[in-house]
């Protein structure tokens, strides 16, 4: 590819989702101590996973990939434990359909993480957002949160432990991890025998946040043999998807591009329908894997942490209230339901006297709610639920349930039913419309963990042994129960 180097994407007007390190020399010179080492997988293997999805698209075995949403350099990831579940849930999709299952792990890579929102601020200090281990920490420092080239020396080396753990275990183990960290992932680009390949990983991904025809990421990417998955949620633009694939894979080769599907269970069955019919017309070979885990994420409800309160009524309501008198009559209003929406699911506002949308009800302020609080208190909340609407008036418990407790209260959570429901539909979907389910992406990891509910895992117990720094993942229990799932809709 004559107008393609490692290096050509630094000069994208779209940089997405990248760090900016204050020491450039530094960066350079850890770029270049990255170069010099061997890679870390290498183009032999490549081009065997490249073969063995090829032989998906003819409607032939099955692929699960499995794994940490977020990899830490701190301690161990479960690599052990997660390859063994893995290699398990292989086993009962071959025993059932007789076909190869080819076992991929999101690890030996997965430290950077793409984010919503530049900065975030706690109890008044505000510092740029923690990126994953690979760029920064995630203690909450102003030293901590700078962006650290070095840490990319670190995250070579625990990938190359992590992936001498893997071969020690199955030596037909593959891994993935997204192409985020473009400064990283240009120093590991290779070549051999006049091919060019990303040796940080066997199948590299594309994002929900970096997948747009002009990124970085995707000019990045066209320039190397590995085969690539490009995340698709509900915000799709169906048109730019088909111009990224057509950069990724010019010749429509087989088994080169996955399409990772992550639409949640409620618009699964309105979107992916569209999608497929996209791809279908413009003749595009890819295969179609079932990501039911980004698209379900949920929080639990629970006492608001003191910080909350400072944000949600600010500090003169503070200097009136004290913080564990606050939270009782909070309790309290969630619990009553004050407004006759009820916990309104939308996050339309209302304003005094309209008809909800939703129920039908007419918007009454709830007295009893404010009777709760003084005169002055009364002010303060509804001068900001005014100030954040600018000129609209939420319905109090609309704006609790949907700007404050959903933020800051319980845990990041996924229910297995809806993870369950977004499989079964994908696979009825994949059937009406003639194409092949290839795989299966999971969050998860070979341990019992208790982030996502469902089995042993209930509201209850959910903090019990909650240990993820990033989204929830199933547990061994979990992910076995949903690949015999799985196994009976092949």
């Amino acid at each position: 590819m004559s107008d393609w180097n490692s290096s050509r994407w630094q000069k994208s007007q779209l940089k997405l989702q990248m760090p900016i390190y204050d020491d450039i020399e530094k960066l350079s010179s850890i770029k270049k101590e990255l170069k010099d080492f061997d890679g870390l997988v290498d183009l032999d293997k490549i081009l065997l996973l490249k073969k063995k999805l090829k032989s998906l698209e003819k409607n032939k075995g099955f692929l699960i990939i499995g794994g940490n949403c977020a990899e830490t350099l701190n301690f161990d990831n479960d690599t052990a434990d997660t390859v063994r579940t893995i290699q398990e849930m292989a086993s009962i999709i071959s025993k059932k359909t007789g076909g190869e299952v080819i076992k991929i792990g999101r690890m030996a890579g997965q430290y950077a993480k793409p984010r919503s929102n530049e900065f975030e601020t706690i109890d008044g200090t505000t510092l740029p957002i923690y990126r994953g281990d690979i760029i920064n920490n995630i203690n909450f420092t102003e030293e901590s949160r700078k962006p650290n080239p070095e840490l990319m020396i670190k995250a070579f080396n625990k990938s190359s432990e992590t992936l001498k753990t893997i071969e020690k275990i199955d030596g037909n183990f593959f891994t993935t991890h997204e192409a985020l960290l473009l400064d990283y992932e240009e120093s590991l680009v290779r070549e051999k025998d006049d091919i060019i390949y990303l040796s940080s990983t066997h199948f590299p991904w594309i994002g929900d946040r970096t997948r747009n025809s002009n990124s970085a990421h995707v000019e990045f990417l066209r320039g190397i043999v590995n085969p690539i998955s490009i995340k698709c949620g509900i915000n799709t633009d169906l048109d730019d998807l088909v111009k990224i694939i057509k950069l990724l894979n010019p010749e429509n080769e087989a088994g080169k591009i996955s399409l990772t599907v992550r639409m949640g269970n409620k618009n699964i069955e309105k979107y992916f329908p569209i999608l497929i019919k996209h791809i279908l017309k413009n003749n595009l070979n890819v295969l179609w894997i079932s990501d039911p885990m980004h698209g379900n994420g949920k929080k639990t409800y629970g006492p608001l942490p003191y910080r909350t309160y400072v944000n949600l009524i600010g500090k003169s309501f503070l200097e009136i209230t004290k913080a564990n008198e606050l939270s009782a009559k909070f309790q309290i209003l969630l619990q009553n339901k004050p407004c006759a929406m009820g916990a309104c699911s939308q996050s339309q506002a209302c304003r005094q006297g309209e008809v909800c949308r939703r129920s039908g009800a007419r918007y009454k302020e709830n007295t009893s709610f404010f009777n709760l609080f003084d005169l002055r208190q009364r002010i303060s909340i509804r001068l900001l639920i005014k100030n954040l609407n600018k000129t609209r008036l939420f319905c109090i418990n609309c704006f609790l349930q949907k700007s404050s407790v959903r933020k800051r209260s319980g845990r990041k959570t996924r229910y297995l039913e809806d993870i369950e429901g977004e499989i079964s539909k994908f696979f009825s979907i994949c059937k009406n419309n003639s194409i092949y389910p290839s795989g299966v992406h999971l969050e998860m990891t070979g341990n019992d963990v208790t982030e996502c509910i469902g089995l042993s895992v209930n509201k209850n117990n959910l903090n019990q042994n909650y240990k993820t720094l990033c989204d929830p993942r199933l547990n061994r229990e979990q992910s076995l129960y949903l690949i015999k799932k799985i196994s009976e809709l092949i």
